[in-house]
């Protein structure tokens, strides 16, 4: 995963594309880009900038601008107009994503009106269900020149794809794709809106073994593809686990008290 880059977040999610927003750490969801990006039902409401701040308190538990609280000395000139919970969409008519930009435009605007376009977010939605057992799938395959095989799987909430492959000679492309939301009828055609087709992961080789972060739910296809190959067929093995998220916090876990245990015991033993 790239390093955390508030910037990058903000033209990502400009452009459409939620998958690499996600990716790159953004903390919001498909819904909420959504309501920024067509702003349904947005209001406008004017402030008067005196001081380096305009009274609110904005934090970025959803990705968004969300207002968490309006500071006691500018209570009565906000009234009613603006209340925890709102997202702030907009400022003097530019659409921003993340909390972050918003921030940093209000900190470098000058002293005087301000206008700022309002939504009401959407309550957040209870955690997904997860499954009963975490998911898997192994097996081997002989794929001819120009074949593949595809996995598909869906992820009630985020999770994490635990993946090994290998060929018994040459090479093997694998790939990992979102296809949609799990209530979505039919896969949203892929383009700029960022909310259909996106592939995750892209890697070429003879093995290769390793762990990609899901960080939302929803449907998903591994495929073995030999579609590069024109004349070889190839014999691979895979195996492929989803991993709850409770269960990788589980084992971070356990993982972080058996490094303290041995620790302690040498501390001990010395």
């Amino acid at each position: 995963m790239e390093p955390y880059s508030a910037h990058s977040i903000e033209r990502a999610l400009r452009e459409g594309d939620v998958l690499r927003g996600l990716s790159l750490g953004w903390q919001g969801s498909f819904v909420l880009h959504r309501l920024v990006q067509h702003g349904d039902g947005e209001r406008r409401v004017r402030l008067e900038k005196r001081s380096r701040s305009i009274g609110l308190d904005l934090c970025n538990e959803r990705g968004v601008a969300l207002v968490r609280s309006i500071h006691r000395s500018a209570a009565a000139a906000i009234g009613d107009e603006i209340r925890p919970g709102d997202v702030v969409r907009s400022v003097d008519g530019q659409v921003y994503f993340t909390c972050e930009a918003v921030v940093e435009v209000l900190r470098s605007h000058r002293k005087g009106e301000i206008s700022l376009g309002l939504l009401r977010a959407p309550a957040a939605a209870s955690p997904p269900p997860e499954p009963s057992a975490d998911w898997s799938e192994a097996g081997g395959v002989q794929l001819r020149a120009g074949e593949n095989k595809s996995v598909a799987f869906a992820a009630p909430g985020p999770a994490v794809l635990q993946y090994s492959f290998r060929a018994a000679a040459h090479d093997i492309c694998f790939r990992v794709t979102y296809v949609g939301e799990l209530d979505a009828r039919e896969p949203a055609a892929a383009g700029g809106s960022g909310l259909g087709r996106g592939r995750l992961l892209d890697v070429r080789a003879g093995s290769r073994e390793g762990s990609l972060a899901l960080p939302n739910g929803g449907r998903y296809v591994a495929a073995l593809d030999n579609s590069h190959s024109l004349l070889r067929s190839k014999d691979v093995s895979f195996e492929l686990r989803l991993l709850r998220k409770a269960s990788v916090l589980a084992a971070e876990r356990r993982g972080a008290s058996a490094r303290l245990e041995t620790e302690l015991d040498g501390r001990a033993q010395r």
